[in-house]
């Protein structure tokens, strides 16, 4: 959860210095890629709602967040 946080971070930064379009962010971890999908309570959910929020700030920048 922690390096998806990081990745959306990364994608905000350089939305910033290049004009972007759209993100792809790649992951092993099923588990991470389920849990970002919900804000219900559990384990991982400050990092999964801080994850969820980078990407709908990337949103708002007319970027479109896709992972895989």
């Amino acid at each position: 959860m922690y390096a998806m946080l990081e990745a959306m971070k990364v994608a905000d930064e350089m939305a910033e210095e290049k004009e972007l379009t759209r993100v792809t962010v790649f992951t092993d971890s099923q588990a991470t890629l389920r849990r970002i999908q919900s804000d219900e309570a559990g384990q991982g959910q400050v990092l999964a709602l801080q994850t969820m929020n980078w990407a709908d700030a990337l949103a708002t920048k007319i970027i479109q967040v896709e992972y895989q």
